[in-house]
């Protein structure tokens, strides 16, 4: 029993080796059939950063209106109420008075809203101005490494192949490291 068992073992054994044989004996044909290159343009990256949006910074608010505030005006039979013209300038001051304290305060507003809004602009033209330097050292790293390559640089054709295997599919449980 003990005997048929490490028979049985072992052809498992040699089966599992058997088949590891066939998937290396297979990798060169496996590998020859693609295309191994790899375009060092493509690794060169665009500027990508959505377009400025200021959200509600860019509704101006709307100023008041004079006419919101003023009293309607007197009618025909108010006219003729004793002291209503007079009522009618007091109310009328009084929405004039309000109206310049509102635009008095919109005006802030606006001013605050204005500030917010250019603060908001110069931060996003910050952040693109750091995308691009970001991007334009990252393009130029890649002209280098591209150049020295043409030029058959040894650290620059070893970054190349490194780039190559490891864009390359292995079989399960092959050594990929050296």
């Amino acid at each position: 029993l003990y005997t048929a068992s490490r028979i049985a073992h072992v052809d498992w054994q040699n089966e599992q080796l058997e088949n590891e044989v066939a998937q290396l004996q297979t990798i060169l044909i496996d590998a020859l059939s693609i295309d191994p290159f790899i375009d060092i343009d493509s690794l060169k990256q665009q500027v990508n950063v959505p377009p400025f949006d200021p959200g509600v910074l860019a509704v101006p608010l709307a100023p008041p209106r004079l006419e919101a505030y003023l009293p309607q005006g007197l009618s025909g039979f108010q006219k003729i109420v004793p002291g209503a013209k007079e009522r009618h300038a007091q109310q009328t001051a009084q929405a004039h008075e309000r109206h310049r304290a509102d635009s008095a305060t919109y005006q802030a507003q606006e001013q605050s809203r204005l500030q917010a809004l250019a603060q908001a602009k110069q931060q996003y033209d910050q952040k693109v101005a750091e995308a691009e330097q970001q991007v334009s050292k990252h393009n130029a790293d890649i002209a280098t490494f591209q150049k020295e390559f043409a030029q058959g640089g040894t650290q620059a054709v070893d970054d190349y192949f490194t780039m190559v295997l490891n864009a390359s599919t292995y079989p399960e449980g092959f050594p990929q490291q050296v």
